[in-house]
């Protein structure tokens, strides 16, 4: 049974580098590329293999036995990664973390049987965000508020270097960190009041982010800047609903991130699930064009919303990898399908959609549902082959990134 299974995972990771992989950067504009069958890439024709590498997929288990369904979606669908948590919301007991041997054991087994190299996720902030309270002697980081308010970039670098060398050890290669949301209300019940953000000037915010992320990238660890356009404002959790920051969100809220893409290499920039009128009077950040290919991507046609806004030229030009947070959050669920969030984060310009499937209601097979979802909108020709091409070569850069391609 062994020797079955290593001969189909060779099998699979031979045709998928081999013949299943069409040219980089250089094929990512060209419609008529073939797939991975060979067939023309035209509208209504995409992999499923390929649709599963845009989602970072959440599961239960801490072994392989317990995560047994995942498993089986994941001999299925080789998803782009996973997402570890500490704690089960609905069962209010472990999820994944219980001891090093046995995350390791478990990030192990899976990167085994899958066809495609996992993106192995989590979030490690540092302070009230520590996925780690079961594991001995894992390194106590302390918050980022805390390192904001020494301002000193070399203890933060030491501290994120401690961080970093635990992840590599239990198998993780990214951690979805740093946040550099501006502290504007600090009883924000998600961000100020947990401690999250190194502070209310965005300079010692990017100095801090700036210290973190290149620890991070010392050590062979990916890093996210969070929540894109600015989480620092809001006076609601968005695990739970859906804030409003028209009136309090401002632009300064975008100098952390225009100051860190002139500094330092980013992996990946993560978007918040808030409404602001100002930005888009319909959609969410999240699922907001104007939001995430014109403010953040720099799409003149997204720009051109702006009209005369200063904010048409606030464009950060950012062409690297953009990852949603959690679409299970309630300020999604509670406003749109599964189906209907994923169109619309793919035409917002999000490349990788994380499902963490840990929000208070766990969805089986959540993960083969959504790029069952995913097929149905390339079948109705509402995804273009061409964009899922390119968010799907993101991903792909960020694995090589992290030397797992």
């Amino acid at each position: 049974m062994k020797n079955e299974l290593s001969r189909r995972l060779f099998l699979q990771r031979l045709a998928y580098y081999t013949g299943t992989v069409p040219c980089l950067a250089s094929c990512v504009l060209q419609q008529d590329t073939a797939n991975a069958t060979g067939v023309p890439i035209t509208t209504g024709e995409f992999p499923a293999e390929k649709l599963a590498q845009l989602l970072l997929v959440g599961f239960r288990g801490v072994t392989m036995a317990t995560a047994s369904d995942f498993v089986t979606e994941l001999h299925t669908y080789p998803f782009g990664g996973i997402i570890l948590f500490d704690e089960d919301v609905e069962q209010s007991g472990p999820r994944n973390i219980q001891s090093a041997a046995q995350v390791q054991n478990l990030v192990g087994g899976l990167q085994a049987i899958s066809a495609v190299p996992l993106l192995v996720a989590i979030d490690c902030e540092g302070g009230n965000v520590n996925r780690f309270s079961r594991i001995k002697r894992f390194p106590n980081m302390p918050s980022h508020q805390e390192l904001g308010r020494r301002d000193d970039s070399v203890a933060t670098y030491n501290y994120a270097t401690a961080m970093a060398k635990s992840l590599v050890s239990l198998g993780i290669n990214w951690n979805l960190a740093p946040v550099v949301d501006v502290n504007v209300n600090p009883r924000n019940p998600i961000i100020g009041a947990r401690q999250r953000s190194f502070s209310a000037d965005p300079r010692v915010i990017a100095r801090q982010a700036e210290a973190f992320i290149r620890a991070h990238r010392a050590q062979g660890v990916l890093t996210a800047l969070k929540h894109f356009p600015g989480h620092g404002s809001t006076k609601v959790d968005s695990h739970l609903e859906l804030p409003e920051v028209t009136h309090t969100w401002s632009a300064k809220e975008l100098q952390p991130y225009r100051d860190l893409l002139g500094t330092v290499p980013i992996d990946a920039i993560m978007t918040a699930h808030l409404y602001n009128r100002v930005l888009d009077a319909e959609f969410p950040a999240t699922l907001s064009p104007r939001t995430i290919g014109g403010l953040l991507r720099g799409k003149s046609v997204e720009l051109a919303k702006f009209g005369q806004s200063q904010l048409s030229g606030m464009a950060l030009n950012y062409n690297g990898l953009v990852i949603s947070d959690d679409l299970q959050m309630h300020a999604i669920t509670r406003h749109f399908s599964l189906k209907m969030a994923l169109y619309k984060a793919m035409m917002a310009g999000v490349d990788m959609m994380i499902l963490g499937n840990n929000t208070g209601r766990y969805v089986e097979r959540l993960g083969s549902r959504a790029v069952q979802a995913l097929q149905e909108l390339v079948r109705e020709g509402k995804l273009s082959v061409v964009q899922l091409e390119q968010a799907y070569q993101r991903v792909q850069v960020l694995k090589r990134a992290v030397g797992i391609l």
